[in-house]
């Protein structure tokens, strides 16, 4: 959020929030916001850093390309398997 907030300044200025707000037309024509039904969960996306040994690297292209997947799909899946996997505070001993 702070990233889209200096973001915003640098383009609107400090006033960005009014600025921006004044630039706001309505598109009658403009496609329907298709949002999640209600029953489903929000998903969160994060941008993250995967640092690995190149030997340990080409097998996870391997298993990417085996599984159809790309490398955010990949770890995405592997978090959320470990994560639903163990109770929470895993790993303190």
């Amino acid at each position: 959020m702070e990233e889209l907030e200096a973001q915003m300044r640098a383009a609107y200025g400090p006033d960005w929030r009014d600025e921006f707000l004044k630039n706001v037309r309505v598109d009658p024509d403009a496609a329907p916001i298709e949002l999640p039904p209600v029953d489903q969960e929000i998903v969160i996306v994060r941008k993250i850093f995967l640092r690995l040994p190149a030997s340990l690297y080409k097998r996870f292209e391997q298993l990417g390309r085996a599984q159809d997947l790309g490398p955010s799909q990949l770890v995405s899946a592997w978090v959320a398997d470990r994560i639903n996997d163990r109770p929470l505070g895993w790993g303190a001993d």
